[in-house]
């Protein structure tokens, strides 16, 4: 049985707040761990209190924006709720980024605070003259890393840096007295900045407020089930809107959260083994390469009893989920849900006790709209539409872009620009992007199902497929067989829309298999439409920080533009 809305464990407050009633309840219970190093309640919320007052003490107001460029570790958390502690609004940027990147974001945010790691300081440096930025306030990433053997960057002693000119995070926490100004903040303010691309175009700031944050993290822990004594495993990065979520929920929940600066599969057992994590948010391609480690058998895995994935890269399957329950002794892997940056995300969530292969699961609350709209219309149920959301999650608008707002926010609706439909039991399959669907030979193709019928082949690890125009026979057939023509006649060729495969091959088969022997595997077992008309091995795939492969830069590439593959 759905419940209506949520009954939120502390009431209805910022999220920071849930921090401190958890700290004044247990102040020695383990909050954070990373690399050997355990921080409790007591020192999250004495940090968080003293990062916020020296915040405000060098300017910064409520409503400014304060930029966050850091990989996963407690700092990043601690500037997260100190920013919004002060009613200022907390603007995690991906710590990937190169120059361009980041002077964009930084200038339409107009920041003039940023807090990164001490890695790095020399972006930053290069950024500073054609940027609103004025003050930079770094952390050692291995600052709180009681451990160092597994620590997955190399570890740098951060006074050797040149950052003259520039904060030091810790010193201003030792320094200044945890006494932060009360600052009223309400539950309607912007707490939060993250950029997307939105349904199209450049990436644009979503607006997220302090109620919408709270409302998800609720959503998640009521249909996960997490409780306080939960220990979390974060490997996605914070940066990202579903990995913040997932966080922020261990943080709502007065649970641990385990923190892995960067994912390794051999890493991540030894850390749910050492710290018997119970749930862990990941993609079908971090499970993928857990379950097939030669030496899975030799961790115990048993602690891990649920964890949820995108399908990023690769879809997720019951047979994955299999091979999981068999490493973890029982445990849960299913599909995490559906959501984006402007919804807060997991406006559907997969119910471990209603797994449903090929959906997205539902909605978490009765309360929250979800409907499959084409032409302004309601489509009925298993016809393919838009996805469109009303729930105490959608974003306030995009940051300095009002048309955008008002073309994606209408009547109280989020129109997503995803296409889906809906089952009888209000499952939600997500079916992709409408900028992604390509029209071959009159039918509808998406990439997500190419890739995954590409992905069964024994051979392939991964792969990508793209739209290409190229000249072909316009006669030819979905069946692939050419009409026969009068004799003489030279058949006419016209520009069409065929589809590319980008692949990866497992190491055991590089230079065993061939494209051709590839395609001809397809032509078998795929519909002729939805079969690739050209195959490209490559070694690697370009991915954003959370696996999402990044067709744009294929197209790009196949139309003659400049891809850093290099860098990929």
């Amino acid at each position: 049985m759905i419940q209506t809305s949520p009954k939120y464990r502390c009431g209805e407050k910022p999220l920071y707040e849930y921090v401190g009633i958890h700290a004044a309840r247990w102040p020695d219970k383990t909050c954070m761990v990373y690399y050997g190093s355990e921080i409790s309640y007591g020192v999250f919320e004495d940090a968080i209190n003293r990062f916020a007052a020296y915040l405000h003490g060098i300017g910064v107001r409520q409503g400014d924006n304060v930029v966050i460029m850091m990989y996963n570790c407690p700092q990043f958390m601690m500037a997260f709720f100190a920013v919004q502690k002060i009613g200022a609004v907390a603007c995690p940027v991906n710590p990937a980024f190169r120059k361009l990147d980041l002077e964009f974001e930084i200038n339409e945010m107009k920041a003039r605070v940023i807090v990164a790691n001490t890695c790095l300081h020399q972006l930053i440096q290069a950024v500073l003259p054609a940027t609103s930025l004025e003050t930079v306030i770094l952390s050692p990433l291995e600052h709180y890393a009681a451990d160092t053997s597994a620590y997955p960057f190399t570890v740098c002693d951060a006074d050797s840096l040149p950052c003259e000119g520039t904060v030091s995070m810790m010193e201003a926490l030792w320094n200044t007295a945890p006494a932060p100004p009360k600052t009223k903040v309400g539950m309607d303010d912007v707490g939060l900045i993250l950029f997307t691309s939105g349904t199209t175009g450049l990436p644009k700031g979503a607006m997220l407020t302090h109620g919408n944050a709270l409302y998800k993290c609720a959503a998640t822990s009521d249909v996960s089930m997490r409780g306080e004594n939960g220990v979390w495993i974060q490997t996605q990065p914070l940066c990202h809107i579903a990995g913040v979520n997932y966080a922020n929920v261990a943080f709502y929940d007065g649970a641990a959260v385990v923190l892995m600066a960067r994912h390794s599969a051999p890493s991540f057992c030894e850390t749910v083994a050492a710290r018997r994590c119970d749930s862990w948010y990941g993609t079908a391609l971090m499970a993928k390469k857990i379950v097939d480690l030669p030496d899975i058998g030799d961790y115990d895995m048993r602690s891990l009893k649920f964890s949820v994935l995108s399908s990023f890269g690769l879809k997720s399957s019951e047979g994955l989920a299999e091979k999981w329950r068999q490493i973890t002794c029982g445990g849960i892997l299913t599909e995490g849900g559906y959501g984006l940056t402007e919804s807060h995300t997991m406006d559907a969530i997969m119910p471990p006790d209603g797994v449903v292969w090929g959906s997205n699961g539902r909605a978490a609350y009765g309360e929250m709209g979800m409907k499959i709209m084409e032409n302004g219309v309601e489509v009925p149920v298993g016809q393919m539409g838009e996805i469109a959301l009303k729930n105490k999650g959608i974003f306030k608008g995009y940051l300095n872009h009002p048309e955008a707002t008002a073309r994606i926010l209408r009547d109280g609706w989020l129109y997503t620009g995803d296409l889906g439909c809906m089952d009888e039991n209000a499952y939600l399959y997500f079916m992709g992007r409408r900028k992604d669907m390509m029209k071959i030979h009159g039918f509808s193709v998406f990439p997500d199902e190419v890739e995954m019928y590409l992905n069964m082949h024994p051979a392939i690890e991964k792969s990508a497929v793209v739209g290409k125009t190229a000249d072909e026979p316009a006669a030819r057939r979905p069946g692939g067989q050419m009409p026969k023509r009068a004799a003489g006649r030279t058949q006419k060729k016209e520009p069409r829309l065929i589809l590319k495969a980008f692949v990866v091959l497992h190491e055991a088969y590089k230079g065993k298999i061939s494209a051709a022997d590839i395609l001809e595997w397809a032509a078998e077992n795929m519909a002729s439409y939805k079969c690739p008309c050209e195959l490209e091995f490559l070694a690697c795939l370009p991915c954003t920080e959370t696996g999402k492969i990044q067709r744009e830069l294929l197209r790009a590439r196949e139309n003659g533009g400049a891809a850093e593959w290099s860098k990929i």
